[in-house]
């Protein structure tokens, strides 16, 4: 034992340890002081202090085995080593600093390692904006590509955000990021996922689809499903674990427990409402901001509580506001982000109106805004201009055909005449959501009520459209003369929500989708001329959207998220005076990926659906009086189409013509997506 103490000791072992510790030492003392500075992951200390414990056995090796000498590094020589000694350079520093520059190398490798994610650029750009006292920070964020640029949120620790984006061919779904890494990691399960917001402890992300409000834990597991909705429009996440959203686009605020259960309604439609969404808890968890849209009297941004008082209309505005921790609202209006001082238990907004920046994003159709604020003040926002849309032609190969009208920021769900060149469509101009006519380069205004008036429908003969309206409270479905003389006149009227989808070409039927009780959407049928009553065409426990009826009358196609994902699927149409073969009373699988929004073909022997990408593809479709043949998908073309190939509650974004060609409903200008950008250390008090 004693000539190995000594052999340790001439070999210097003992001093190159003892140097190595107080090395790292010192490193972990400045690491731990500049990592929150940097805002680095919590992790990093850690992985310093891993690295360097694997670095130590290394000096230990290397001082051992090797001397340095004169001439350069050699294996340990006895003879060599009363030489070095009195090498000035202090041998033992050479091989601690020899062991650092490995664990630096390590550290770069890793860093550089490949990983299952998408990197993402991060560049901090310190600026000082006229109006705004110094310091203030403007960070950018490069983030995938994404057709929904005001869907992204950050966590209330101020340490993460979480947007929508496409990253790869499965289409959207929720990537998040730590703030201070370089790299997104998409979130399993998220598919088709919109408006996400935050869990007040930030370890979960709550988000809505087409028909559901769902939660995922960072922690990990699959997501969770909270409670139905039919095209939701925003939500939030009170400290006391409550979560409120929008359920649909024409009705009031829904609250739910945070670990899912029975939703209940949160606010109640006043007059001229037409509804409740975008809603943003402020810290106590009773008090909440959510936008109202409505006639010009009373659209805007109000502040409503838990405790049932009425709510208070604070500002008019285009989208919805949010809360600055230091006290401020924070809105838009056409694309300005404006804050003043709001004054919680006045209700009221104080003091001057301070402009922050200019061109920030904004679904005006959903009035969601390009803006989050965390907890500890950070502000996140996005440039970039609505998106216009131009109604275009195309054939199967893709080929452009023609335009109708000029560029369009508001423009949804168009449908083309079967008689002449007219187009019908909805748009929200200016708050006002109104069934228009486009005839070449013209628009004309087909309804006038202060209500919703949506998913407008040619009657086979282009002498009606049918549309829904909730201009009675109640979302029922209308028809009126083409021509646009005349009244309306109701369809079918009831409590449940319903949305026109399918008139038949037969001329006889309007088959329509329903929300039911049992939290599904469900398929229905009515006589339009009112000699039958509606009838049920297909219920179960999932969601079936969007129904088409074949030329021939025999069939209906539709998607449904019974499989997990929306799938397109085809089934005979029974009415109460049909009869049909028992084998022919079966269901047929047309999608194999994922398809949404199914359009017969004129001839009924190619139904065309969208994938969850925006392609457009087709399958062939033959039945005989015993037997249903389906053909595989074919990628016809990839489509610019509004909204991709989700089912975001704005109706299908094209239509087949009468000719065989395709009216699509398509995204134009700038495609590239804009960085999020987000304000450290805003404080306009500071003088």
């Amino acid at each position: 034992m004693g000539k190995l103490f000594e052999e340790l000791k001439r070999r210097r072992v003992f001093r190159v340890a003892a140097m190595y510790l107080v090395v790292t030492w010192l490193v972990i003392q400045v690491a731990d002081v500049v990592i929150p500075a940097l805002r680095l992951p919590e992790w990093t200390l850690t992985f310093i202090t891993v690295l360097f414990m694997l670095g130590f056995p290394i000096a230990i090796v290397l001082s051992w085995a090797y001397d340095i000498t004169p001439d350069g590094i050699r294996p340990d020589d006895p003879d060599l080593r009363s030489d070095t000694a009195a090498q000035p350079g202090n041998q033992e520093l050479i091989y601690a600093i020899l062991a650092l520059v490995l664990i630096v190398v390590g550290f770069q490798v890793a860093d550089r390692m490949p990983a299952n994610q998408s990197d993402v650029e991060i560049s901090r750009i310190p600026i000082v904006e006229e109006g705004l006292p110094p310091p203030v920070t403007y960070v950018d964020i490069v983030t995938p590509p994404t057709a929904s640029t005001a869907n992204f949120a950050l966590s209330p620790d101020g340490t993460k955000i979480v947007f929508v984006a496409s990253g790869d061919n499965s289409g959207s779904r929720l990537w998040l990021r730590s703030l201070a890494s370089p790299v997104a990691q998409p979130l399993v399960g998220t598919e088709g996922a919109l408006t996400p917001f935050w869990s007040p402890d930030s370890r979960s992300i709550a988000f809505l689809t087409d028909n559901a409000l769902k939660r995922t834990d960072l922690g990990g597991g699959d997501p969770q499903k909270l409670a139905h909705a039919d095209f939701p429009r925003g939500g939030s996440w009170g400290i006391n674990d409550v979560i409120l959203f929008s359920a649909n686009p024409t009705g009031p605020l829904m609250q739910v427990p945070a670990t899912g259960g029975e939703s209940t309604v949160a606010t109640e439609l006043e007059e001229d409402q037409l509804n409740h969404r975008n809603p943003f808890f402020l810290p106590d968890g009773r008090q909440y901001l959510f936008y109202v849209q409505g006639s010009p009297s009373t659209a805007g941004i109000y502040l409503g509580n838990l405790d049932g008082e009425v709510p208070v209309r604070l500002t008019t505005a285009t989208s919805a506001g949010v809360y600055h921790p230091d006290g401020w609202l924070m809105w838009l209006r056409s694309g300005k982000l404006s804050a003043q001082r709001l004054a919680l238990d006045q209700a009221v907004l104080t003091g001057e109106q301070i402009s922050l920046a200019d061109g920030v994003a904004e679904n005006r159709a959903n009035h969601i805004s390009a803006l989050s604020v965390s907890g500890n003040g950070l502000i996140a926002y996005r440039r970039g201009s609505a998106s216009l849309r131009q109604l275009i032609h195309f054939d199967e190969a893709g080929k452009q055909l023609g335009m109708v009208g000029e560029p369009d920021g508001v423009i949804y769900a168009p449908r083309r005449s079967p008689s002449d060149e007219r187009v019908v469509v909805y748009r929200n101009l200016h708050g006002n959501i109104d069934v228009w006519l486009m005839d070449g380069t013209r628009k004309s205004r087909f309804t006038f009520n202060p209500g919703m008036d949506v998913f407008p429908l040619w009657s086979p003969d282009g002498s009606q459209i049918a549309f829904h309206s909730n201009r009675s409270g109640k979302g029922d479905l209308y028809k009126k003369s083409s021509s646009g003389t005349g009244k309306e006149s109701v369809i079918v009227s009831s409590d449940l929500l319903k949305w026109p989808s399918s008139w038949s070409p037969d001329g006889r039927h309007l088959v329509y989708m329903v929300s039911t009780p049992e939290a599904s959407t469900d398929l229905w049928a009515v006589s339009v001329t009112g000699d039958e009553a509606p009838f049920e065409v297909l219920q179960t426990p999932f969601d079936e959207r969007w129904p088409t009826i074949s030329p021939d009358n025999r069939w209906i196609a539709y998607h449904s998220n019974e499989s997990g994902k929306n799938m397109v699927y085809v089934r005979a149409f029974i009415t109460p005076d049909t009869e049909i073969d028992p084998t022919l009373d079966g269901v047929w699988q047309i999608s194999v990926a994922g398809g949404t929004f199914a359009t017969w073909g004129p001839d009924g022997e190619k139904l065309y659906y969208l994938s969850p990408v925006g392609e457009l593809l087709v399958s062939q479709f033959n039945a005989t009086n015993v037997s249903v043949e389906v053909g595989a998908p074919k990628k016809l073309f990839a489509t610019k189409i509004y909204g991709g190939g989700l089912d975001n509650g704005l109706g299908p974004q094209y239509d087949v013509t009468p000719q065989g060609g395709f009216l699509i409903n398509t995204v134009v200008g700038e495609g590239a997506t804009y960085p999020i950008t987000l304000i450290q250390d805003w404080n306009p008090d500071q003088g």
